[in-house]
């Protein structure tokens, strides 16, 4: 069962800034050892100078409010960005998951046929029936 953990987002104020990288470093490396995937979402919230970002663009690229008035909670829109992160990495492991299965099937089939074949045995294989 794969394991995620979300990284922290800049929040408002250069004290609090500071603050939430260092946490982040410790979580991003804490992941790391423990074999966890890390969802980097930092640079969804902060401009090109690593800043915090009030309002930016959203998931779709349209400039949107994306924390709360506190500079700590999000918006909908911001939740939403932050909940797109997390979801592409969620799609890319599911895939390279689908692929790893994909694969173990074909090293099972091969194996399958190998051992078919050199009992001389009539199986049903995928719905044909084969004679080796």
């Amino acid at each position: 069962m794969p394991v995620l953990w979300v990284g922290l987002p800049a929040v408002r104020g250069t004290k609090a800034t500071a603050d939430m990288l260092f946490l982040d470093s410790l979580y991003r490396d804490a992941a790391g050892k423990a074999g966890i995937t890390y969802v980097d979402v930092w640079d969804g919230f902060v401009d090109e100078a690593g800043r915090f970002l009030q309002r930016g663009p959203d998931f779709e690229g349209q400039p949107r409010k994306l924390r709360a008035d506190d500079g700590v909670f999000f918006t909908r829109p911001g939740a939403r960005k932050l909940a797109h992160y997390v979801e592409r990495e969620i799609t890319r492991l599911l895939a390279a998951r689908s692929a790893a299965d994909r694969a173990a099937d074909r090293t099972r089939d091969a194996r399958r046929q190998r051992a078919a074949r050199s009992a001389g045995a009539r199986v049903r294989w995928r719905d044909r029936s084969c004679r080796w």
